[in-house]
């Protein structure tokens, strides 16, 4: 995890979870996997276990220390609905989610342009958009949202805003379940 980061779409890396499994031909040139190889030879505690799933509890609540909102990057090692990740340990993590997330959907649902690419993470769902507008319409406090929201799990969603990242995809396959 990084306070700062050099990747230029964020301002920091926050990893409670890192490792994951090969599971498609994808995974064959995963940058987390190298980047962990690298950090458990250099002898970093994160990457003891290598990259096999690993939870860090003692990181679940690290961006609440920060003292100013970033653009975070979360769990740029892992997969964070990996089946080996505890229900339990995904909850406490959203658990992290605070004001500015509250604010930027409350921004991006009114059609207000940002400068994001890409948006990975907690996304609020119809129930949860119910209680934003509720508090965008004055008839809740930011503490009955939350006393809301703390009961529902937000979906957690990787958007595509922009044509440039669209065009970092690649159609593989579709098959049908």
């Amino acid at each position: 995890m990084s306070i700062t980061s050099k990747i230029e779409w964020t301002e920091a890396t926050w990893n409670p979870i890192t490792g994951c499994t090969k599971c498609s031909a994808g995974c064959e040139h995963c940058y987390a996997a190298t980047l962990a190889k690298r950090l458990h030879a250099m002898g970093n505690i994160r990457y003891t276990n290598g990259f096999k799933v690993t939870v860090h509890r003692d990181l679940f609540e690290r961006p609440l220390t920060w003292t100013k909102p970033k653009m975070i990057f979360v769990n740029s090692m892992s997969d964070i609905f990996h089946e080996d990740v505890a229900d339990e340990d995904i909850l406490k993590i959203f658990e992290t989610m605070t004001d500015e997330w509250l604010d930027f959907i409350a921004q991006c649902r009114a059609g207000l342009e940002h400068e994001y690419d890409v948006v990975e993470g907690p996304m609020a769902d119809d129930t949860i958009w119910n209680y934003v507008e509720e508090f965008l319409a004055g008839n809740i406090s930011r503490a009955a949202f939350w006393e809301l929201a703390k009961f529902r799990y937000p979906t957690h969603q990787i958007v595509f805003c922009t044509e440039k990242s669209l065009q970092t995809l690649k159609f593989l396959r579709s098959y049908e379940v």
